[in-house]
């Protein structure tokens, strides 16, 4: 009896048999679809070239190798291309498409598959430009336009008709970007001598490297436009005031032209819409036209230009000087002044021959401040008053009758001495010239100088005060500089009545300082008092004179001269006159004798800052005065004792 395990044995050894058996059917069926028994299998396919290495798409590639008449799939870099023509065993062509980008060729046969160990190379294909629209819808020269095409990125030129257009640029980050699909190029319109319709060309250059002017067959005809005015900022500015012209295609205007006078255009500040322009002086009566002389462009070679007028006229305010008087008589170097109105439009003045000084600082629209030249030496009658104003366009004779009158002697009228004008404190009485402790040196032997001082002190009489010295002139210094000057008040603790010269310095008398030199003889034939204290005359003795000017601050008694003899001599308040008395020298046992006399007339007193102070401020007050000197007096500056 058999076992389990012999069972299972018997089972496996039947196993082996039926499969052995079924091996040799199957073996027995392939070799029968293969081919006769003993032949061999067909080999895979090899590659051993292809032609051409490259090309554009669609060209037609030749493969050669073998095993390849079976091919029954190519690709290009992955891309799956038609077989054409007969294939051979050992050759095939297939045509590349557009969506071959290049890459390794692979052959696929029944029986394996072969690939190429260099690539196919596709070469980039050159698109020409082309335009499609070009807008031409009321276009003007220089207006810019929008070309549509394609493959306008290469484009280099641009032609209307003959003349080169401006291409513009701005969009060169996106034109790079965009590559050859570039479809905008924007260009301005330039300027030909015709309106009939041009073409357009497109200049690049080609694959071969070879410059193209190519003819888009597109036409384009211009509208021109001229430039039109609309409105006037100001239309009733005044002459010489800047306006604002504004309109359209203002860029074109070479000149503005109001009535027959050209104006001045701002260019810096004027564009396409706006005209910066200077209204000129322009003779017209009536309101004028305003013309817009323009041209489209450097080749556009109209003579005189081409010209657009405005519908509103302009009319200028034309304001002028009006009421204008001055004074009849006039006396060179001192000053005077015009009144009237508008009068800061006049730019200059002139009195005869001669041109009228301006303070411009001190005039106003109703006072022009001003003063002739200081050395006309010869007086004259019927001198003509001219002004002149509008940029010198206008010129008005206001009188014919004005007389220059030449003065006597030096005459400075308002003076303002002040201790605080700056750091000049020295003053010149016979040039007007303010000096500081610096820069008097320079002057001081041969000016007339003196020292405005002060000295203050709160509830102290006789320590609050202005004075004018003679400072500059030093005792017991050699060499000594400066001119020895001693002063004395007209009509105070004198023997005689000086009235007559009171008269003869303001003015009132018919011989007086303005017509009349000032000489020793014609004061002593006016009263004037020479004599010294103990009545002898001249020698080294002072005549009732002193070294300084005083006006205090708090002590009317001093100012009046009723204090004492010395405030009599050196006192002195609004009204009053002193003399100055200039001598050779100032020390005792020289020569003091008199080389000259002038005279300082007080006309007022500003005592400062008296608000703050009860007593009056030294420090903040000041002097105005009158000046009068013969015009000769510094030719005794060599008489003066200096060793």
């Amino acid at each position: 009896m058999k076992t389990m395990k012999d069972i299972i044995k018997e089972i496996s050894r039947w196993t082996s048999i039926i499969i052995s058996v079924l091996m040799f059917v199957v073996a027995c069926s392939d070799d029968k679809e293969d081919g006769a028994p003993g032949e061999p299998a067909p080999a895979a396919p090899t590659i051993t070239d292809f032609v051409p290495p490259h090309g554009v798409p669609g060209v037609t590639i030749t493969i050669t190798g073998t095993g390849l008449k079976e091919a029954n799939e190519v690709t290009v870099g992955g891309k799956q291309v038609e077989l054409t023509g007969e294939a051979t065993d050992t050759e095939i062509k297939v045509m590349t498409t557009e969506e071959v980008t290049g890459g390794k060729i692979k052959v696929t046969t029944p029986y394996g598959t072969a690939e190429t160990v260099s690539e196919f190379v596709v070469d980039a294909v050159f698109q020409t430009p082309s335009l499609t629209v070009v807008p031409q819808d009321n276009v003007s020269y220089w207006d810019i336009i929008t070309l549509e095409g394609e493959n306008l990125d290469i484009v280099e030129k641009v032609f209307f008709g003959t003349v080169e257009a401006r291409i513009i640029r701005e969009d060169e980050a996106t034109r790079a970007v965009e590559g050859a699909s570039v479809t905008e190029l924007k260009v301005e319109v330039p300027y030909y001598d015709t309106t009939d319709a041009v073409n357009i060309f497109l200049e690049y250059t080609n694959e071969d490297n070879e410059l193209v002017k190519m003819d888009t067959q597109k036409s384009f005809t211009v509208t021109p436009r001229e430039p039109k005015l609309d409105a006037v900022s100001s239309i009733d500015a005044d002459f010489f005031d800047q306006i604002s012209l504004t309109g359209t295609d203002l860029h074109l205007v070479e000149k503005v032209i109001f009535g027959t006078t050209e104006a001045v255009i701002d260019k810096e500040n004027s564009n396409s819409t706006v005209l910066k322009v200077t209204v000129p002086y322009y003779e017209e009566e009536e309101p004028v036209t305003i013309t817009l002389v323009y041209r489209y462009g450097a080749e556009d070679n109209v003579a005189e230009g081409r010209r657009s007028e405005s519908v509103d006229k302009f009319a200028a305010k034309k304001v002028q000087p009006e009421d204008v008087e001055c004074p009849e008589s006039i006396m060179p170097g001192t000053v005077f002044e015009i009144t009237g109105k508008n009068l800061l439009m006049v730019e200059t003045v002139k009195i005869g021959d001669y041109v009228v000084a301006i303070d411009k600082e001190a005039s106003t629209q109703e006072k022009l401040v001003c003063s002739l030249p200081g050395d006309i030496s010869e007086g004259s009658t019927g001198n003509n008053f001219v002004i002149v104003y509008w940029n010198g366009m206008k010129t008005k004779t206001v009188s014919t009758n004005i007389e220059i009158k030449v003065q006597a002697n030096i005459i400075i009228r308002n003076v303002v001495l002040a201790t605080d004008n700056g750091t000049a404190r020295y003053y010149s009485l016979t040039t007007g010239n303010y000096y500081t402790a610096s820069d008097y040196t320079e002057v001081q032997d041969t000016e007339i100088l003196v020292e405005f001082s002060r000295k203050g002190g709160a509830n102290d009489a006789n320590n609050n005060y202005n004075r004018i010295n003679a400072s500059v002139y030093k005792n017991n210094v050699v060499p000594r500089h400066g001119f020895p000057l001693f002063f004395r008040r007209l009509n105070k603790n004198v023997n005689t009545d000086e009235t007559p010269i009171v008269d003869f310095i303001k003015g009132t008398s018919a011989e007086n300082v303005e017509n009349t030199p000032i000489t020793m003889e014609k004061m002593l034939a006016l009263g004037y008092d020479n004599t010294n204290a103990d009545g002898s005359v001249g020698g080294t003795n002072k005549s009732r004179e002193y070294t300084y000017i005083d006006y205090k601050l708090n002590d009317d008694k001093w100012n009046d001269g009723t204090l004492s003899a010395t405030a009599a001599i050196a006192g002195i308040q609004p009204g009053d006159i002193q003399v100055v008395v200039i001598r050779k020298s100032n020390k005792s046992g020289e020569d003091r004798t008199v080389l000259g006399l002038g005279f300082i007339e007080m006309v007022s007193i500003d005592k400062g800052e008296i608000s703050a102070d009860p007593n009056g401020d030294a420090k903040t007050a000041s002097w105005t005065v009158n000046l009068y000197f013969p015009k000769d007096i510094l030719s005794v500056a060599d008489k003066v004792i200096r060793e």
